[in-house]
């Protein structure tokens, strides 16, 4: 399911800024439920660049959700998988980037409540230039491979 991004400018940006947003596709988004007890998830989704230019990601939103949101990745650390947070998140042009369980994600964090299975999130993505991805993100229950997620 491919979703067509919403793209929110603020008063003093242009056209060239608009291109970044549209140029960068979402598909297949969705969030982990947890159990309770949790207090953090991530997102995930399929970033696709159709530009000839170079997109990078460098902040995410959940509004409604949390306020803390961080963009992070898996690294193997002395033969252990653990979370790191990454500046960014750069899709190459003409490519495709995933985000997915045990690689590039968007973290949310310090979760006052864990959101609903079959529920929605609103995922906002701010793109280096400013421009802005707003998608809406169903949450799953994924079992198995928790990939560190709230711990």
């Amino acid at each position: 399911m491919k979703l067509k991004a919403l793209v929110s400018l603020g008063a003093l940006l242009g056209g060239a800024v608009m291109a970044s947003a549209q140029a960068l596709e979402v598909s297949d988004p969705w969030v982990r439920a947890m159990p309770p007890g949790h207090h953090s998830t991530a997102a995930y989704m399929e970033l696709h660049n159709s530009s000839d230019e170079d997109v990078r990601v460098v902040r995410g939103q959940a509004p409604g959700t949390t306020e803390r949101v961080e963009l992070h990745t898996h690294i193997h650390d002395d033969g252990v998988m653990r979370m790191r947070e990454v500046e960014y998140i750069e899709v190459p042009a003409g490519e495709s980037v995933a985000l997915e369980p045990g690689g590039l994600h968007v973290m949310l964090m310090e979760l006052p409540a864990m959101p609903e299975t079959d529920s929605e999130v609103e995922v906002i993505l701010e793109l280096d230039d400013g421009s802005e991805i707003s998608v809406q993100a169903p949450v799953r229950d994924h079992r198995g491979g928790g990939h560190g997620h709230g711990h």
